[in-house]
């Protein structure tokens, strides 16, 4: 007996058919708007697939422009030498919607206002999907939120005026949180640590953080604020001080100490840039040894170096997962 079966598809594909004509049918209906829109052309094969992903782009079309219950029903017929086909789409936009109350629920310490501010739309504005779906983004995109849920209310009821509920889990609903930690190491000996951070400061999306370390030989801490909305703005605003000593042998005393500030803005998931500053000073004390006689003179001079940085970066990130 045999170990393998063997399949063989016989395919006639027959003769090539093409988009012949395609007619949009409807009072009122925006034909320039959907013709842009269109990815199917007259004497290109035809392709049903491509029928449908136009239709679904009218739908949206019109779903954005406050006809959410807009019907479109498509009518393909053959030409009379059955070469092609001709398709025609006809619409009936129903009645315009507009949005109703819009309610926030889930924001235990995150204020409306800052849940508010990021929704495109109040009530009485033309119905939108795009804006639905962009103030979900917004959201999203502050961070501090485990998930966004945004429903609509009366859809399947056609009413004309549409009610939304914007639903939130928030992600830092608690006063912050304290890491203490501490141990050994080559460069500083034994030191202990600190952080403190507050991923939604009073409830306005905003976040600090504070860190220390303090150990036999360095002691350095940072601080940290960020504004994720500047000036009300899409650029994420970051300013970052920072301090640190360090004992040497052959250097005494070395104090470091500075500022950045950075803007970082998000194009999309896969792409941000950001332009970042900083100025750093870096101080310390040189012993000189003069040998003039008898005794020998010793004196500690001061020596400082101030420096400063300024470069922008792109990020395109492919990954997947």
């Amino acid at each position: 007996w045999h170990r393998y079966v063997y399949v063989r598809f016989d395919v006639e594909e027959g003769r090539q058919v093409l988009l012949g004509s395609v007619r949009f049918l409807s009072i009122n209906v925006e034909e320039d708007a959907l013709r842009i829109l269109q990815k199917t052309r007259s004497e290109q094969p035809f392709s049903i697939k491509k029928i449908q992903n136009d239709l679904l782009e009218f739908k949206r079309h019109f779903a954005n422009r406050g006809y959410p219950y807009c019907v479109i029903t498509t009518q393909i017929e053959a030409s009379e030498n059955e070469k092609s086909v001709n398709v025609t789409y006809m619409v009936d936009r129903k009645h315009p919607v507009k949005i109703g109350p819009v309610f926030v629920r889930g924001n235990f310490k995150t204020a409306e206002s800052v849940i508010r501010r990021e929704i495109l739309f109040s009530q009485g504005d033309v119905f939108s999907f795009a804006k639905i779906e962009e103030a979900g983004r917004n959201l999203r995109s502050l961070g501090i939120f485990r998930s966004v849920r945004i429903q609509f209310l009366g859809l399947e009821e056609q009413l004309s005026e549409i009610p939304v509920i914007v639903t939130v889990i928030e992600r830092f609903d608690d006063y912050g949180s304290l890491e203490v930690g501490g141990g050994f190491s080559t460069d500083n000996l034994y030191f202990t640590s600190f952080s403190l951070q507050n991923r939604n400061l009073f409830g306005l999306a905003k976040s600090i953080e504070l860190r220390g370390e303090v150990g036999a030989e360095i002691q350095s801490g940072r601080a940290t604020y960020q504004d994720p909305r500047f000036l009300g703005t899409e650029l994420i605003f970051e300013i970052s001080a920072f301090g640190r000593t360090e004992e040497t042998v052959r250097l005494g005393d070395i104090l470091t100490y500075g500022s950045s500030v950075t803007l970082r803005k998000r194009w999309s998931q896969r792409l941000q840039w950001f332009l970042r500053y900083e100025i750093r000073r870096v101080s310390y004390k040189e012993t000189l040894i003069r040998v003039s006689g008898a005794p020998e003179e010793s004196r500690n001079v001061d020596f400082a170096t101030t420096t400063a940085s300024v470069g922008p970066t792109l990020i395109l990130d492919h990954r997947d997962n």
